[in-house]
């Protein structure tokens, strides 16, 4: 199965899971953890009566006011493996993402003993201020395009505009230009994975002033009220073994 096509048919399976919030996809049971605070991991391995899907993992913890879900899906036809933030919420915590590090060091622990790193292609996550809710990685795009040639030339042209460039193609360059899920990729690299922002769908912009963190950009040396992008609705990553070439 090509990247492209195991991304279409993710995006519709995320689709079904957000239209059945608690429900078993494809067979798997969300794990409760409801009366939980202690930090242990819960997870639940199931086989999976999707039509693409051989299995589905979810790895779910909390501590205090964090709590964080991520998923695992075997394709049918190739065995690969994609690692995806449980939806619809994957994460609900106010915390920095480095503050969030050791809960998701303690389930990646679990998930790359359970599975073949080599085996694992993508990496899904919903749009970056779920990971990150304090912004910084938001922030760092933000300000990327709001001196980028490419979005300035897309926002007040397109369709016209003479890069030619989608929106999300231009997300996905700005993003690697300033490495701006740094942190996300140091923790991938812990485990002898690297992770590369491949592809982004529905790109989210707005005017500066109608961003929360507003004065932060101010602040690092914004000027006037520029439409920015920030985040985006999916985001896919690649996944390499830290051996691996990287085409």
């Amino acid at each position: 199965m090509n990247q492209q096509k195991q991304i279409v048919i993710l995006c519709i399976y995320f689709v079904l899971v957000l239209s059945v919030p608690d429900a078993a996809i494809g067979g798997a049971t969300f794990p409760d953890f409801s009366s939980s605070t202690s930090g242990e991991v819960l997870k639940n391995i199931q086989d999976s009566d999707n039509l693409y899907i051989e299995k589905v993992g979810r790895y779910c913890l909390k501590k205090e006011d964090c709590s964080i879900c991520w998923e695992v899906t075997v394709a049918k036809e190739d065995k690969k493996i994609t690692l995806s933030l449980e939806q619809p919420f994957g994460v609900s915590c106010s915390s920095a993402f480095t503050k969030q590090l050791p809960l998701h060091r303690k389930i990646f622990t679990e998930i790359f003993t359970d599975w073949k790193k080599d085996r694992f292609q993508t990496v899904f996550t919903g749009p970056l201020d779920r990971l990150e809710p304090t912004n910084t990685w938001n922030k760092r795009i933000a300000l990327a395009s709001a001196s980028s040639s490419d979005w300035i030339g897309w926002r007040e042209n397109y369709p016209n505009h003479s890069s030619k460039k989608s929106s999300n193609q231009i997300f996905v360059e700005l993003a690697k230009q300033v490495d701006a899920c740094r942190e996300l990729v140091g923790l991938f690299k812990e485990f002898g994975l690297k992770v590369e922002l491949n592809y982004v769908e529905k790109v989210f912009a707005k005017k500066a002033k109608a961003l929360s963190f507003y004065q932060e950009l101010k602040s690092d040396g914004l000027e006037g009220n520029p439409k920015l992008m920030y985040d985006a609705g999916i985001i896919n990553f690649s996944v390499f073994t830290i051996d691996q070439t990287i085409p």
